[in-house]
C-alpha cells in the first residue's frame, strides 16, 4: 500500500522531533544544598594510596587530615580494587619520580578523598556545573569532554567533565597515569551519591580504589 506524500511528510517531522527531544533531554538534575550522611557513607581506614603524608599530617590546604574524622560511619570494607589492583594500593612515591607540585597536588586530593566536605552547594545549567564545598572553595566545570584548568590550594590542575548518561563525571588529571576521578549521580531515593576514585596505571583502572559518599538535601 503507498503511503500519500502528505503523511509520509508528517511521518518524518514527528520522527526528526521526536529524536531532538531525545538527545536534548537534560542530565540527571544534581542542584541543591547536601549534606553528607555519614551512616551511609564510606570511610576506610586507610586512605593514602600509598603516598607518605605524615609530615606534620597537615595538608597544604591547612585542613587536619586526621582519621579520626567520619568515626561514625562504616569503616573498613569501603575501597573496593578493580581487577589487577593486586595487593599494592595506589600511588607508589618511591616507584615514579614526581615534582614537588605533584605530590602536593595528590597530598592535597587525599586530603579531601580522607575528609569529604561536610556540605555541597551545587548550582548547575545547561553548560555548567557549579560545586562549592563547606569552605566557601568554588568550581566551576563545563562537561564538554574537553580539560580546562581547575586551580587547587598546591597549584593548578587539568579537569575534564563530560556525562555519562545520569552521572557527571570530573577527572583531575596529575599525570596520565595518575588520576582523581569524581563521579557525580542520584541514587533511587533522591539522595546525592559522589564516588571519589583513584586510578593508576597507563590502562585506565589498571588500579583503583573507590569511595562512595552518600548527601542527603537539605
Amino acid at each position: 500500500m503507498k503511503w500519500p506524500r502528505v503523511v509520509l511528510m508528517l511521518l518524518g517531522i514527528v520522527g526528526v522531533c521526536g529524536s531532538v527531544e531525545s538527545a536534548a533531554a537534560p542530565p540527571v538534575p544534581l542542584a541543591g544544598r547536601w549534606k553528607l550522611n555519614r551512616e551511609l557513607s564510606e570511610f576506610p581506614k586507610e586512605v593514602a594510596f600509598g603516598i607518605d603524608t605524615t609530615d606534620g599530617d597537615t595538608p597544604p590546604s591547612g585542613r587536619q587530615s586526621g582519621g579520626n574524622q567520619g568515626a561514625g560511619g562504616r569503616r573498613g570494607g569501603g575501597r573496593s580494587k578493580a581487577a589487577g589492583s593486586g595487593g599494592g594500593a595506589g600511588f607508589s612515591i618511591q616507584s615514579v619520580r614526581e615534582s614537588e607540585e605533584d605530590v602536593n597536588k595528590i597530598k592535597e586530593l587525599i586530603a579531601d578523598a580522607r575528609n569529604p566536605s561536610t556540605i555541597l552547594t551545587i548550582s548547575q545549567t545547561d553548560t555548567a556545573v557549579v560545586i562549592t564545598d563547606w569552605q566557601d572553595r568554588t568550581r566551576a566545570f563545563h562537561p564538554t569532554g574537553k580539560e580546562e584548568t581547575a586551580q587547587l590550594d598546591s597549584g593548578p590542575i587539568g579537569a575534564t567533565a563530560k556525562w555519562s548518561g545520569p552521572q557527571l563525571s570530573v577527572q583531575f588529571t596529575v599525570r596520565s597515569d595518575r588520576i582523581f576521578r569524581y563521579v557525580y549521580s542520584r541514587l533511587p531515593g533522591g539522595q546525592l551519591l559522589v564516588e571519589t576514585r583513584l586510578e593508576e596505571g597507563r590502562s585506565r583502572g589498571e588500579k583503583a580504589e573507590v569511595i562512595r559518599r552518600v548527601y542527603d538535601s537539605e
